[in-house]
C-alpha cells in the first residue's frame, strides 16, 4: 500500500501542471519587439514568465550605430517579481536593439533581442 501512495505521489510530481521550469523565458517587453514610439520611454521593462533575482539577468539597449546606451548595470536597475527595469536616458529618434540573457544556473540559459523604433516627437 505504502508503494502505491509513494508511486502515486512521484506521478502527480512528474505531470502536475505549472511545475518550475529552470529556465526562464521574455514575456514582454515595454517598449516591445517591433514597436514604435513616439517619444523617448523613461525605463526599459522586461516582464518574464517567473520569478528572478537581478544578478540572473543581464539586459542592454543598443543604438543603430551598436553603442550601448542602457544596461541592466547601470545605476537605478529594479527588479520585481518578475519584471526587470532598466531607466533609459533621453533617446533620440531612431531603432534601438534590446538584448538580453538569463542564466538560472547549471547550465539552464535563455537569450534574446529584439529592436523597437522611436519615431520623434520631445523626449520624455
Amino acid at each position: 500500500m505504502r508503494s502505491i501512495r509513494l508511486l502515486m505521489i512521484a506521478a502527480f510530481g512528474v505531470l502536475a501542471p505549472g511545475a518550475a521550469s529552470a529556465h526562464a523565458f521574455l514575456e514582454k517587453g515595454v517598449p516591445g519587439a517591433q514597436a514604435k514610439v513616439a517619444v523617448s520611454p523613461k525605463v526599459l521593462e522586461l516582464t518574464f514568465d517567473q520569478p528572478l533575482q537581478q544578478n540572473q539577468i543581464t539586459a542592454t539597449v543598443l543604438a543603430s550605430d551598436g553603442h550601448k546606451v542602457a544596461s541592466s548595470a547601470d545605476r537605478g536597475t529594479t527588479m520585481g517579481w518578475t519584471t526587470l527595469t532598466v531607466p533609459l536616458p533621453v533617446l533620440p529618434p531612431g531603432a534601438y536593439t534590446v538584448t538580453w540573457h538569463c542564466s538560472m544556473g547549471l547550465g539552464h540559459e535563455t537569450e534574446g533581442k529584439y529592436v523597437f523604433t522611436i519615431t520623434g516627437g520631445p523626449p520624455h
